[in-house]
C-alpha cells in the first residue's frame, strides 16, 4: 500500500468525526431556525421567525457594522502590511525582529488586544494621559470618544493589530522569493523604483492580496 493511501486511510477516522459533528450540527441549527426544537417543546416548522428577524431594523444595521469594521480592518491590515513588507524586502539585510513580529497574531490572544486598545484609547487612557502631560489637551473630556462612539473604531483597531503582522508574515515571504531579474530589467529599461513598484510588484503580488483580504475578511 502506497504511504499516501495509509496517510488518507489513518486520517479518515479524524475526518469523519469532525465532518459528521459540523453536518449534523448544521442539520440542527437549521431545523431550529424553522422551528422545530423538540426539547423545548416546539414541533411544527415555520417562517415566523425569519419573518420576524428580517423585518428587524436592528438586524440590518448590524449586519452594516459588521461588514464595515471588516472590510476596513482587512483593507488596513493588507494594505500597511504590503507597504511594510515591500520595504523589508527592500532592505540589504533582513529585519531581524522579523519573526517575532509575525507571531504577534498567534502569540497574543483577542482578549488581551481588546484590553490593550482599550487602555490605551479610552478618555482616561495611556494617550489621553500623554496628550494632558504634554498640555496638547486640558482634560480627559477633549479627548474623541473613540470607543463608546458608533464609529467602531475600538473593533478596527482590534482586528487590524491581528491583520498587519498576518500579512506581513505572508506577503514578506512571497515578495523576498520574486525574482530579482524582473527589477534589475526594468531599471535598465528606464523606469524608476516607484515605476517598478506600480507595473512589475503590485500586478505580480494583487492576486496573493485578495486572498489575504478576504481571509481576514471572513474571519473578522
Amino acid at each position: 500500500m502506497k504511504k499516501s493511501t495509509k496517510l488518507v486511510l489513518y486520517s479518515m477516522p479524524a475526518v469523519l468525526l469532525i465532518a459528521g459533528t459540523i453536518f449534523m450540527g448544521s442539520i440542527i441549527a437549521v431545523a431550529q431556525s424553522f422551528g422545530y426544537f423538540p426539547e423545548i417543546g416546539l414541533r411544527q416548522f415555520t417562517l415566523s421567525y425569519y419573518k420576524e428577524i428580517f423585518a428587524t431594523p436592528i438586524l440590518w444595521s448590524s449586519f452594516l457594522y459588521s461588514f464595515k469594521t471588516a472590510i476596513i480592518s482587512s483593507l488596513l491590515g493588507v494594505g500597511f502590511g504590503f507597504v511594510l513588507s515591500y520595504a523589508l524586502v527592500c532592505r540589504p539585510k533582513e529585519w531581524p525582529l522579523y519573526k517575532r513580529f509575525t507571531i504577534l497574531p498567534v502569540a497574543i490572544p483577542h482578549i488581551i488586544v481588546v484590553a490593550i486598545v482599550f487602555n490605551l484609547f479610552i478618555r482616561t487612557g495611556f494617550i489621553a494621559r500623554v496628550l494632558i502631560a504634554t498640555g496638547l489637551i486640558e482634560s480627559h473630556v477633549q479627548f474623541p470618544n473613540l470607543l463608546f462612539s458608533s464609529s467602531g473604531f475600538g473593533v478596527v483597531a482590534v482586528y487590524f493589530w491581528k491583520a498587519f503582522p498576518y500579512t506581513v508574515m505572508v506577503v514578506y515571504s512571497v515578495l523576498k522569493s520574486m525574482d530579482k531579474s524582473y527589477k534589475s530589467v526594468t531599471l535598465n529599461l528606464g523606469a524608476n523604483q516607484w515605476q517598478y513598484f506600480i507595473h512589475v510588484v503590485l500586478p505580480l503580488a494583487r492576486p496573493l492580496l485578495l486572498t489575504t483580504t478576504i481571509i481576514l475578511f471572513a474571519f473578522s
